[in-house]
């Protein structure tokens, strides 16, 4: 969790519409060992939120060497890696995610690039590997197992997975 300092830097500069402002402060923060994790997850989100892209990696390749970040760093790595169509890469930074509550997400977004890279077969495994702990994360994962199916001709097993979600 992002300490109540990071947080109040930034909502305080933000406040005064100053990204600029706001990014100098976390810098000065990554210094202090104490504020860190949470100064690299800011910038990154700072560097991604004006798709400074090349940044934010660096910050969030720095933020994965603390262990209590590596799933945050590595969805947001998949998430950048996505976004500029590098989509080996983008399930490769989603196959790091291993914990809760990032992990489902994580591995529908896998399964989805594995799909669309022809892999249907890893595709489908990567949904089995979902720890669904909710209907909406239920719904959406039976979803997605069935278009997956359909788009490969598997009607009989699409209209199975459907049935299952309305379950």
């Amino acid at each position: 969790k992002e300490s109540s300092a990071a947080s109040d830097v930034y909502k305080r500069q933000h406040q005064q519409g100053s990204i600029a402002a706001a990014s100098k402060q976390y810098k000065l923060l990554v210094n202090d060992e104490q504020f860190a994790p949470q100064a690299l997850m800011m910038l990154a989100k700072i560097h991604i939120r004006l798709h400074e892209w090349p940044q934010a990696k660096n910050q969030l390749l720095e933020l994965y060497q603390y262990e209590n970040y590596k799933d945050r760093a590595a969805f947001l790595l998949g998430e950048i890696s996505a976004q500029k169509q590098k989509f080996r890469a983008a399930a490769k930074w989603y196959g790091r995610v291993t914990q809760p509550p990032l992990i489902n997400d994580a591995r529908m977004k896998m399964a989805k690039l594995l799909f669309h890279l022809g892999n249907v077969n890893n595709a489908l495994h990567a949904l089995d590997l979902s720890l669904v702990t909710n209907v909406k994360q239920a719904h959406d994962f039976f979803l997605l197992r069935a278009q997956i199916l359909f788009e490969v001709k598997r009607h009989k097993e699409a209209l199975a997975e459907l049935n299952r979600g309305l379950q």
